[in-house]
């Protein structure tokens, strides 16, 4: 897989920016599959009315509706076990769908303690947004920002599973659980070198700040330079 000159991972070289994870093991770095949800979209709610049969706990009645913040949760007529809720609790539902994922922090099989395990384990994760050729022709100048990195949120990548662009999106960082099932891990992560470039991009984003004389930061007064964005 081959970088262009004019990002930051050709600093590091093809070869140099992930690596393989043979163990599959979750690690900050690593690269995994899941259910992201449409951070635009209004998540809907379900009432539960009661149960379809009376004396039946694995079927009910629901009423779906869009949930806002000032939803009011009502119990059921007659409680049902599969859909328990507890005081203040309601169920939502978002529209979802499977992205690559980086692995920004993770206590998966940490050895976590008795207290911590009734939490459950969790990471925290970044999505990309794979390109394909028709997104990418009609906006091929935002791209070239976003591969220069103009954006403190926006971090333009090559994923090494399908060796397709995408973007990996630090504005949409979330938690999501460690339970099997939840995800699926490839076989590839970000080696130690890529790591810290990541790392000045999320403390950009959430702080502000760029790092002096940092590779992000020299990397951009050079891009910069060289193609004159501001």
């Amino acid at each position: 897989m081959k970088y262009p000159d004019d990002c930051i991972q050709s600093l590091i070289g093809a070869d140099g920016w992930w690596e393989k994870n043979d163990t599959h093991q979750v690690v900050r770095g690593t690269l995994i599959s899941c259910f992201v949800p449409h951070p635009d979209r209004v998540p809907y709610t379900f009432e539960v009315m009661g149960r379809t049969e009376p004396t039946e706990h694995a079927r009910a009645d629901v009423r779906v509706r869009p949930l806002h913040a000032d939803h009011v949760a009502r119990k059921a007529e007659l409680p049902v076990a599969a859909m328990p809720l507890h005081q203040g609790e309601v169920w939502a539902a978002y529209r979802a769908k499977v992205r690559p994922c980086l692995v920004l922090s993770s206590d998966a099989g940490a050895g976590l303690g008795a207290k911590q395990q009734a939490v459950g384990s969790t990471m925290l994760v970044a999505p990309f947004y794979a390109l394909n050729a028709k997104a990418t022709s009609g906006a091929s100048e935002f791209l070239e920002r976003v591969r220069h990195c103009e954006y403190p949120g926006l971090m333009w990548d090559l994923l090494p599973t399908a060796a397709e662009q995408a973007i990996l999106r630090l504005d949409l960082l979330q938690p999501m659980g460690c339970s099997p099932g939840v995800y699926t891990s490839s076989e590839y992560k970000l080696s130690p070198q890529a790591l810290p470039i990541v790392d000045a991009f999320l403390d950009w984003h959430i702080r502000g700040q760029l790092p002096a004389n940092h590779t992000l930061t020299l990397f951009r007064d050079l891009m910069r330079s060289e193609f004159g964005t501001e």
